[in-house]
């Protein structure tokens, strides 16, 4: 049976954070020192006001075609596709932005199989799709994960850096990927 593999987009394929911040600067409508629009809520898509929610309307789609790819992505996708890994590229985007992300990936030589936005409860996806392992930034998505069969791989960003794990393997980087003799024990199982 093929091997499965879940990746998030977000901070995990991309540096999303640096850009999204950059962008809300430039909109000047949030006021990012407000304790009610902590940047962990605004990277999680927690929309605590109307300006996020205009911000998100006018910039999703020029965020999701400018963000920049983290180094090593690419070449970590092929290096699943290589050992004969299922991908599926998995997203709490909004839907409309699904053409641009799927045009960002044609793009970029990126190597997947399924491509999913709008994705609000990762946990349901893996156990419906019989996902064996999945790579994501969100802390919280990866202590969800833990009570399946899903294996959680925790990817360091900057809303999950100061969290001490001792149950979740974290990686900093995509070169951690071939570092870790867990994850490669569990790709080439």
């Amino acid at each position: 049976m093929m091997k499965k593999v879940a990746i998030d987009i977000d901070d995990t394929i991309t540096d999303t954070s640096e850009i999204l911040f950059y962008y809300l600067e430039k909109f000047g409508k949030v006021d990012l020192t407000n304790s009610a629009n902590n940047k962990l809520d605004i990277m999680r898509g927690k929309i605590t006001c109307p300006e996020l929610l205009e911000f998100y309307k006018e910039y999703a789609l020029i965020l999701a075609n400018e963000v920049r790819l983290k180094e090593g992505a690419k070449e970590a996708l092929e290096f699943l596709k290589e050992n004969a890994i299922e991908i599926h590229i998995l997203s709490s985007r909004i839907p409309d932005t699904l053409s641009v992300t799927s045009k960002y990936f044609e793009k970029n030589k990126l190597p997947y199989d399924f491509l999913t936005v709008g994705v609000i409860d990762k946990k349901e996806y893996c156990q419906n799709h019989e996902i064996n392992m999945i790579f994501d930034d969100s802390f919280e998505t990866c202590q969800k994960i833990k009570e399946t069969k899903t294996i959680p791989i925790l990817f360091s960003s900057p809303i999950n850096k100061e969290i001490v794990l001792n149950d979740i393997i974290r990686i900093s980087n995509w070169s951690d990927l071939y570092n870790n003799e867990k994850i490669l024990n569990l790709i080439k199982q």
